[in-house]
């Protein structure tokens, strides 16, 4: 089965910082998300939890730490909850 690649908006400039391989994500999120296609923070900020749950090899935890990670980094100012209530 050929992997799927997501294409989401490229953010406009953005810091170096905002790589996803320069954040404290586990190695195996980031490598999940590079794969992928998504490779800086603030592509991930605009994402709620059920695109994120359709990236092949993300699940509840790994969604879980990117919202803890954007959440310090401070990425996000109103994030979603995580189990996706309201």
């Amino acid at each position: 089965m050929p992997r799927r690649r997501f294409d989401w908006q490229k953010a406009q400039t953005s810091p170096r910082s905002d790589l996803v391989i320069r954040s404290k994500l586990p190695g195996w999120v980031v490598r999940a998300l590079r794969e992928n296609g998504i490779k800086r923070m603030s592509v991930l900020s605009t994402l709620s939890d059920q695109q994120l749950s359709q990236v092949p090899g993300l699940g509840t935890r790994s969604i879980a730490l990117i919202r803890e990670e954007l959440k310090r980094m401070g990425a996000m100012k109103n994030p979603p909850p995580i189990d996706g209530r309201s």
